[in-house]
């Protein structure tokens, strides 16, 4: 491929609502199946740019296996609100894909910064707040006749809130991702920024 078919072929990705749904499914499946102690939600963060490296670097293997290489790190936060990192990371990876300007030591440190303070307020929205007031309602339908009704009423609640939640937070992330990039990559800051992230250390 050409450097001007790839350009095309990614900004056509920018805005690609199939290439962004394949790689919403890519994380929501991977969550709960992708946990290690030694990288923790890494694993999935693995598994879903494995899944899109293909449409990110079409028949360059050596460019997919160091996109898998990068994010095979510890990495780990509340696994709904922490969609828009899921997102954001993505976005910019196809930017960086284009330009090969942004330093893998940025991505790792946009991902560092925000683990924290997602996985502080997801606990305290999601499973302090929101998953104990539907278990507390399905409890009640069927604590005096047993009814099947509250189990599936709270499954039923609990995906459909969890699934919008994490899916609007992820096409967010991921459109901020590739808008930032490219404000970053035309602005001045890029030459305060990416030489500083030079000298930090991330694996």
């Amino acid at each position: 491929m050409t450097q001007t078919a790839n350009d095309a072929h990614l900004d056509a990705l920018k805005m690609d609502k199939k290439f962004v749904n394949k790689a919403f499914w890519a994380y929501n499946w991977s969550i709960p199946m992708n946990l290690t102690r030694e990288r923790m939600l890494g694993c999935s963060l693995t598994a879903m740019v494995c899944r899109m490296a293909e449409d990110i670097y079409p028949a360059d293997v050596e460019k997919q296996k160091e996109l898998a290489k990068n994010h095979a790190v510890f990495f780990n936060t509340q696994q709904g609100l922490g969609a828009v990192i899921y997102g954001i990371v993505l976005g910019v990876e196809v930017e960086r894909a284009k330009t090969n300007a942004i330093p893998n030591q940025l991505i790792q440190f946009i991902q560092t910064a925000l683990t924290g303070p997602l996985a502080g307020l997801g606990d305290s929205l999601i499973q302090a707040l929101i998953t104990p007031i539907i278990i507390s309602i399905a409890i009640g339908m069927s604590q005096e006749t047993g009814s099947l009704l509250g189990p599936i009423f709270m499954i039923a609640v609990y995906s459909a809130i969890n699934g919008a939640m994490s899916y609007y937070l992820f096409k967010s992330g991921y459109k901020f991702g590739v808008s930032g990039a490219e404000k970053l990559l035309d602005s001045d800051a890029k030459d305060r920024i990416l030489p500083a992230l030079e000298t930090i250390c991330i694996p």
